[in-house]
């Protein structure tokens, strides 16, 4: 009887284990959605105004201070990717390409600022984490997707 018991323990602590992991990965994937959507609102629609290559844009004037400011809100959001708060997959899913392409667009300020640092550290480290990795996973998926296609 005790072994009953305590087998029926150790599977509810299995269980209870199982449906604690997975609703901690819905959370992930939930709060990576949240604020993918913030940047989007508060972010990726004013960037989109930016031509590719970005222009020379004057530095510490009033659409300095903006990119800037934009680019703060990246940093964090990779930050957040960076930490394991955030999924990088679900950002791949949801444009892993464009979040590439903003950090290209946006790579001379960064530059820029990374170049007149007065304080060591650098600047936007997270944001090119992030980027690199998606790009690791962006190139993994496609060698993967080659190596299933049909016409080799």
């Amino acid at each position: 009887m005790e072994v009953i018991a305590l087998v029926i323990s150790i599977l509810a602590f299995l269980l209870s284990l199982f449906q604690y992991s997975k609703e901690s990965l819905r959370q992930k994937k939930e709060a990576t959605l949240v604020a993918y959507n913030e940047l989007q609102n508060d972010v990726f629609t004013d960037l989109t105004t930016y031509p590719y290559p970005m222009p020379e844009i004057k530095f510490h004037g009033e659409e300095w201070n903006k990119l800037t400011v934009y680019l703060a809100k990246l940093e964090r959001f990779s930050l957040g990717i960076n930490t394991g708060i955030n999924s990088i997959r679900i950002l791949n899913r949801l444009g892993g390409a464009y979040y590439i392409r903003e950090f290209e667009k946006l790579k001379p300020i960064i530059d820029r600022k990374r170049a007149d640092n007065i304080v060591p550290g650098g600047h936007y480290d997270e944001f090119e984490k992030t980027v690199i990795k998606l790009r690791k996973l962006r190139n993994r998926q496609r060698i993967l997707f080659k190596s299933w296609s049909v016409d080799k």
